[in-house]
């Protein structure tokens, strides 16, 4: 796992416009450090009888689950919809922008 320092921790951070204080940057990389050992447990796993996926998005069949039942009893019209909101524009319902 590539090593990670102090100066490329706060160059990250500055190109997420956070300002992490001299605390939060010791923990993130006390934590860095920490994470690295769990993985290295990996390493001491015996792999021999594995087989290697061939894709890394391959899925298993998996047959133990229930199918799913779609219920209406919760579901709600379009008309009763736009009646029930506070803001609405004919057939549309006017919400307030929360992302800049």
């Amino acid at each position: 796992m590539e090593q990670i320092t102090r100066e490329k921790l706060k160059k990250i951070v500055k190109t997420l416009m956070f300002e992490p204080t001299e605390e939060v940057v010791d923990n993130i990389l006390k934590n860095w450090l920490k994470l690295e050992k769990e993985i290295k447990w990996f390493d001491n796993l015996d792999l021999t009888n594995i087989e290697p996926m061939s894709k890394i998005d391959e899925e298993y069949y998996i047959d133990f689950l229930r199918e799913d039942d779609f219920n209406n009893l919760d579901s709600i019209n379009k008309s009763e919809l736009i009646n029930n909101a506070p803001q609405k524009n004919n057939d549309y319902v006017i919400l307030t922008k929360v992302v800049k």
